[in-house]
């Protein structure tokens, strides 16, 4: 858990970093992509994580199976299926962010946007952590077909 919330400052940090560096950018390139890709983007990256996840839990399947003990990845099973919720609900949150993120536009001036700058800040980690849980449930893969 304490890993999971290293990733959490590490990747608002970075977005923070980036969506700076993409404001004083001439193409603000992020922020067009948050608006208009990142619903594709991160349902590619849910999608991946679902067929990783059911390669990984047939693996788990097949170990036990061959050692005739149902129990001997009942911790594994918790992970994995923390990771797909955790992955499912974020994503659900992209969207509803992304639904409400036109509301915070104040085209004024840059210091109105406070609320438009921190759902993308949001949107941007939630695009850092779910390609945390890919690699995550691609680690755990491929240390798993390493013993298989």
């Amino acid at each position: 858990m304490l890993k999971f919330f290293g990733v959490i400052f590490i990747t608002i940090v970075a977005s923070i970093l980036l969506l700076v560096l993409d404001h004083f950018s001439t193409g603000h390139f992020l922020s067009s992509y948050l608006g208009s890709e990142l619903v594709q983007t991160y349902a590619a990256i849910l999608g991946f994580n679902i067929a990783a996840t059911i390669f990984l839990l047939g693996q788990l399947f097949v170990i036990e199976e061959k050692v005739q003990s149902k129990s001997v990845f009942d911790k594994a099973r918790k992970e994995i299926k923390q990771n797909a919720y955790c992955l499912v609900i974020s994503f659900a949150l992209t969207i509803v962010l992304l639904t409400i993120k036109p509301a915070f536009i104040d085209n004024t001036s840059v210091y109105n946007n406070g609320g438009y700058y921190i759902i993308n800040v949001l949107l941007l980690s939630l695009l850092g952590i779910a390609i945390f849980a890919i690699f995550e449930i691609l680690n755990a893969a491929f240390s798993l077909s390493k013993r298989n």
